[in-house]
């Protein structure tokens, strides 16, 4: 599964609401947003360990700082991934 099936098959990103940050109890999601996150569970569930490989990639790349805590013995994304480690 891809990226952009899970966006426009099972969670379209139009229909994604931001809520601001507030004290934990006071935001609801509605039915249908519950329907939504539960069907897009499923799908992610099924592909777990691609799907948090895919994460944490995405992570180290676009936040280079985060790389060091999960692997120390890396120093960088070029790398891990050349298999360098």
């Amino acid at each position: 599964m891809h990226g952009e099936e899970i966006g426009t098959k099972l969670m379209p990103f139009h229909k994604l609401v931001f809520f601001p940050l507030l004290p934990q109890g006071q935001w609801r999601l509605t039915t249908e947003q519950k329907k939504i996150l539960r069907e897009s569970w499923q799908a992610l569930q099924a592909n777990i360990e691609s799907v948090g490989t895919v994460t944490f990639l995405q992570m180290f790349e676009t936040h280079p700082e985060t790389l060091k805590p999960f692997i120390p013995e890396v120093d960088s994304m070029q790398e891990l991934e050349l298999d360098e480690w």
